[in-house]
């Protein structure tokens, strides 16, 4: 079965089942979303963007309930449809379904387990990735106002062109999380990890005479990272928060070690009672460690990379159900070859519905 088609049945099921929980004490929301607008540069290309409107429709459904006095579940599932104008090789669609099972214990510690599947796949080419995860998490009361959050995360990127890009990661960290008042909130977090590729690894030696300068290893590629963060948010009038955040990343194949530090900033605030005003700007600085000379491919694809970006979005309610937006945003992103980053403009104006 196509699976587009496995995305149009799942919405279906969906449907269909939040109708039938509706009576037995599940909370649901249902969400229905359309855009239009322009993509500058649809193919990602650093060096010669290309320019044309696009459109997206997506429904989202949530809803969570109660299973027993110490068991609670949750739902969720998007889905959307996006073309473009002038070329449909590049209409695709997406998936992503979130499952949830939590227990609390009778010392007031919540155990998590998560199940997320992703996937986006194209109509007229083989392309695409699916990306199922797994996450265990345990959280806890450490003080009156400091909580913290242990987890365990698993995740499979499987890409429709072959094997040769996908890989395994699993990480665990640790996150604390102190609210020193009503207004006024800070987060630390810490993570290890490791990703491991179906691919063998390989060596550079830029002074080989002659011959090919790239060597094969043994075994499969290995990446072994870690991250760290810290994050402020105050909120008084309108929403602030700030978060600084470093990422380091160790390979056995040459070209892939890098550290990555990052800004981001997040404000809101609201503009009378029907109108809300959102921006978001990130920064991230990639350094890799070994300046290769030659175009090395990291990834078939750059949906599953990290942006810098900076996105403008104001939101106005035409009624409690239904809301119009405009945004507009600017990307920069790392192509799917090292080093080698493009840039896209978005602007488009959205429609919200609540049912």
């Amino acid at each position: 079965m196509p699976r587009n088609a496995r995305t149009l049945i799942l919405l279906f099921l969906l449907l269909a089942l939040s109708n039938g929980l509706q009576a037995q004490q599940w909370q649901w929301n249902r969400q229905a979303g359309c855009a239009l607008g322009r993509d500058n540069n649809i193919f990602e290309s650093p060096q010669r963007p290309t320019s044309t409107l696009t459109g997206r429709f997506h429904l989202n459904i949530s809803g969570s309930g109660r299973l027993s006095t110490r068991w609670h579940a949750g739902v969720e599932a998007q889905a959307g449809i996006q073309g473009f104008a002038a070329y449909h090789t590049e209409n695709r669609s997406l998936i992503d379904f979130t499952t949830q099972l939590v227990h609390q214990t009778a010392r007031r510690i919540q155990i998590s387990t998560r199940l997320r599947y992703r996937g986006k796949s194209y109509f007229s080419t083989d392309q695409g990735y699916q990306l199922p995860m797994l996450q265990i998490e345990i959280t806890g009361r450490l003080a009156s106002a400091l909580r913290g959050h242990l987890y365990f995360r698993s995740m499979v990127l499987d890409y429709s062109q072959g094997r040769l890009y996908d890989h395994r990661q699993r990480e665990a960290g640790l996150k604390l999380i102190w609210a020193a008042s009503s207004q006024l909130r800070m987060a630390w977090q810490a993570a290890i990890g490791g990703r491991r590729y179906d691919r063998t690894p390989v060596n550079w030696n830029a002074n080989a005479e002659g011959g090919d300068p790239w060597t094969y290893g043994s075994g499969r590629q290995y990446d072994s990272l870690w991250r760290a963060s810290w994050q402020l948010e105050y909120y008084r009038h309108m929403l602030i928060r700030v978060r600084l955040g470093y990422e380091k990343v160790t390979s056995n194949s040459t070209g892939f070690n890098y550290s990555q530090p990052a800004i981001q900033l997040t404000a809101a605030r609201e503009i009378g009672t029907r109108n809300l005003l959102h921006l978001k700007s990130v920064w991230r600085g990639k350094h890799y460690d070994n300046p290769l000379n030659p175009s090395l491919q990291l990834r078939p694809d750059t949906e599953s990379e990290d942006m810098s970006m900076t996105v403008f979005e104001f939101t106005h309610s035409l009624n409690p159900e239904t809301q119009l937006s405009i945004r507009w945003g600017w990307y920069e992103n790392e192509s799917p070859y090292r080093n080698r980053y493009y840039q896209k403009t978005l602007i488009g104006l959205g429609l919200r519905i609540q049912f």
